[in-house]
């Protein structure tokens, strides 16, 4: 179905998804509505930007999701990277009688979930693919492949994170900005009586009722590195409250299900962030998305004071009130006083600026420091915005430029050997461009196959049955009688798990394992 005896079978990123759209000539939908309704992916993308998400779509798709793990945090976020498979006895009966077999549920395997709503019951969690065995091969719920993940019934919190977790994979489309994430935490968490004046949070108080709610989800092991105690609340509260909140999104899930106890409640309140206007997803967020700035605004709307009065009001520096006035009222003349920075200077900045120049060059130009270009940025209306693009743009004209040189300088090379001559243009374009680096690969590994050195099959052959024997005695001597399982063996010699697909070069190896266990038909 996916062209390829193992790519496409994992059952939360699966690749080649392109490949069986066709072989299954759409049927069951387009690419993107079977990424979107039948794998884990859209729920690690609710928090990430949408070139993000693009790049994951697209790695999906293709031949293979490389390093994706990495690039959405699964292997640096604390929780495990991995997905068990899991599913409600009810249910499966229910399946039995309406289909006559059992199936697993896409709404069951969303991490955080852990309770079926529809029935109650805590999710039993299977011990094959997701630990390594049997990863390649295709499975239905079975009771004697299912077990508790911990004893007990669940308590409320558990369904409640469910709920929150469920809505969040089924969001499709939604990408929630983090910065005006972290405004919607912290309005939130001050109607709940946790503000401290204008700006700060009661940290201390909220980590105490934070971990009350942690500390009953973490019965189960995928809920370990939420807070145990206080101290730790409070330092994962001061991350995910601070300027940089991005985390892991079990995380946001657990703290828009203690704050909000809903999805619901949380867009709601995200849509009528400060800020929020009627733009599209893809634009620039407002620049009132916290709430110093939101007062800003409010204070700019009103047309009653000068940037210096409102600054003094506020106690803010008056470049941010100009840089927020630059971004709500582009088309407003601004009145300067310039000491030392003239109009001529001034002008020559901004177009150089303009076209993406790095700081430090266009300081240089212009003669000025590079505190001066950055004020210079946050005030000119629209040209940070600009500058960004132009940056971008010119980063991208380079990594694709590039990339195209060393692919047609070097025709007898496949992906592996031309990452190794540019890694670092390799890597923008696999985190940033990855629709075009996809379409821009060698079509085949061009590797001269005649410069590869000749297997010497009989002598492996030789080898490995031996070392088959000798496994299988020693698994043997602690279960006599009884027969060796294929992954049992190969477990014990990594060796053996890659040349199972060339028994037919390795008789004496087949017959090893013939004599020992009965999943190998020659």
């Amino acid at each position: 179905m996916f062209g390829h005896p193992q790519r496409g079978s994992a059952h939360d990123f699966p690749s080649r998804v392109d490949e069986l759209v066709t072989r299954t000539q759409g049927t069951l939908g387009s690419a993107r509505q079977i990424i979107e309704c039948h794998t884990l992916l859209p729920f690690y993308l609710r928090f990430s930007e949408p070139v993000v998400a693009e790049n994951a779509i697209a790695a999906l798709r293709g031949n293979g999701i490389g390093s994706l793990k990495f690039t959405l945090g699964l292997l640096t976020g604390g929780f495990r990277a991995n997905h068990p498979l899991k599913a409600c006895r009810e249910c499966m009966v229910e399946d039995m009688h309406r289909h006559q077999v059992p199936y697993w549920h896409v709404e069951h395997q969303v991490p955080g979930v852990w309770v079926c709503l529809q029935h109650e019951a805590v999710l039993m969690e299977a011990n094959v693919k997701a630990t390594g065995v049997h990863r390649f091969l295709w499975h239905i719920p079975a009771s004697e492949l299912l077990q508790h993940a911990f004893q007990g019934p669940p308590p409320s919190e558990l369904r409640q994170l469910a709920e929150v977790a469920g809505q969040l994979h089924r969001a499709r489309g939604r990408h929630f900005e983090l910065s005006r994430v972290r405004v919607t935490y912290r309005l939130r968490a001050a109607e709940l009586g946790y503000g401290k004046g204008f700006m700060s949070m009661r940290l201390g108080a909220m980590a105490k009722d934070y971990v009350a709610m942690t500390s009953s989800l973490r019965v189960v092991p995928e809920f370990r590195p939420l807070p145990q105690d206080a101290e730790t609340a409070y330092d994962q509260l001061a991350k995910m409250l601070g300027p940089r909140c991005s985390s892991h999104p079990i995380r946001h899930a657990s703290l828009i299900s203690w704050l909000f106890e809903d999805y619901a409640a949380f867009a709601a309140a995200y849509d009528q962030c400060p800020g929020v206007t009627e733009q599209g997803e893809g634009d620039r967020p407002s620049p009132t998305r916290d709430p110093r700035r939101a007062a800003i605004a409010k204070a700019l709307k009103r047309e009653k004071e000068t940037v210096t009065a409102i600054s003094r009001r506020l106690g803010v520096d008056v470049t941010t009130v100009m840089a927020v006035r630059a971004q709500l009222y582009p088309e407003t003349p601004v009145s300067r006083r310039p000491k030392l920075l003239i109009e001529s200077k001034r002008r020559l900045l901004v177009d150089a600026l303009a076209l993406g120049q790095r700081k430090q060059d266009a300081a240089k130009a212009a003669g000025t420091s590079i505190s001066t270009v950055t004020r210079v940025l946050r005030t000119e209306p629209g040209l940070q915005d600009r500058w960004h693009t132009a940056r971008t743009e010119a980063a991208r004209e380079v990594a694709r430029s590039t990339w195209q040189r060393i692919v047609g300088g070097n025709p007898l090379l496949g992906v592996k050997a031309l990452r190794l001559v540019e890694p670092a243009t390799y890597a923008w374009l696999y985190r940033n461009d990855r629709a075009w680096l996809d379409a821009h690969k060698p079509s085949d590994s061009r590797l001269l196959t005649a410069a590869a050195p000749r297997v010497q099959w009989d002598v492996r052959d030789r080898y490995l049955a031996l070392s088959v024997a000798k496994v299988a005695a020693e698994l043997g001597a602690d279960a006599p009688g009884r027969t060796l399982a294929l992954w049992q063996i190969y477990q014990q010699l990594p060796d053996l798990k890659a040349k199972l697909g060339h028994l037919d070069r390795l008789p004496l190896t087949a017959a090893a394992l013939n004599r020992c266990t009965m999943r190998i038909r020659r």
